[in-house]
């Protein structure tokens, strides 16, 4: 069940090679992309769906349909759990529409609401027999050159979409802001965020747990730890955290490789 499966892989999967039931991956990251899906105009994708629906067609295209594990000689659906991310903006939802992320313009700000309201609806559309629908809004948001804006504009982009994602979505659970570090300075940056109250507009913390390796030997549990107890002592919760990327240069010998894929099996295990 997708509440007791906890290995991923972030994406790049090539159907013509069934590595995710090799490797036993049960979740990937699932498209909905604002920027992909309303490149012209507010209500494209609404627009698209309904399109879609008229014709009896997922809208978008379920991302891991082709994904089979093959037994004995017989083929069957290998089921993949899947984790929308929104991030990167339209232009013209954008208050720099030469950026990929940032500050909303007004019409974003409405645009927003519109969109998630869709974006619920297709969500819940594909994938009825889900317990819980995850929405991971921002994608790496770390300073000017991942966003253009304040502290302040990221967190109103949460407090756009979470309303409308959970007025849309019963079982919608929007998890953010999604930072690339969970060392030293991911905990500084998380923790100003935390500061600034954008736990008030998330179910759960969502983060690219990158750290040095060995694990272990290198603090991790304790930075978690430390992390989690931000996430309590702002939110007077226990936030439920979520990583959706990490990963580890290696030389490109055996050896390397086989040290690396250690190191990342222990990591997941630990996170």
């Amino acid at each position: 069940p997708e509440q007791e499966t906890y290995f991923a892989m972030q994406g790049g999967c090539s159907s013509s090679v069934q590595v995710l039931p090799y490797l036993g991956v049960r979740w990937g990251l699932g498209g909905y992309t604002w920027a992909s899906m309303e490149k012209d105009h507010s209500g494209q994708f609404a627009e698209d769906f309904a399109a879609a629906q008229a014709k009896g067609q997922p809208y978008p295209p379920r991302p891991f349909d082709w994904c089979r594990l093959t037994i004995n000689g017989q083929s069957q659906p290998w089921k993949v759990y899947t984790i929308p991310n929104l991030s990167s903006l339209p232009k013209w939802a954008a208050k720099d529409p030469t950026f990929w992320q940032g500050a909303l313009s007004p019409a974003g700000e409405k645009g927003m609401v519109d969109y998630c309201h869709a974006v619920a609806k297709s969500y819940t559309a594909c994938f009825p027999d889900r317990a819980q629908h995850l929405y991971e809004i921002t994608w790496e948001p770390v300073g000017s050159g991942n966003f253009h804006g304040s502290d302040e504009d990221l967190i109103k982009i949460f407090q756009i979409a979470y309303p409308a994602l959970h007025e849309a979505d019963p079982k919608a659970f929007v998890i953010g802001p999604t930072g690339w570090d969970i060392g030293r300075s991911g905990l500084d940056w998380n923790t100003n965020l935390l500061q600034k109250g954008l736990g008030k507009y998330v179910d759960g913390w969502s983060i690219h747990p990158y750290h040095a390796l060995p694990p272990e030997r290198e603090g991790l549990i304790e930075d978690i730890r430390t992390l989690k107890e931000a996430i309590f002592h702002y939110t007077g919760k226990h936030l439920p955290m979520f990583g959706t990327e990490q990963g580890t240069s290696y030389e490109a010998t055996p050896a390397a490789e086989l040290d690396a894929a250690h190191s990342l099996i222990r990591q997941n295990l630990i996170t």
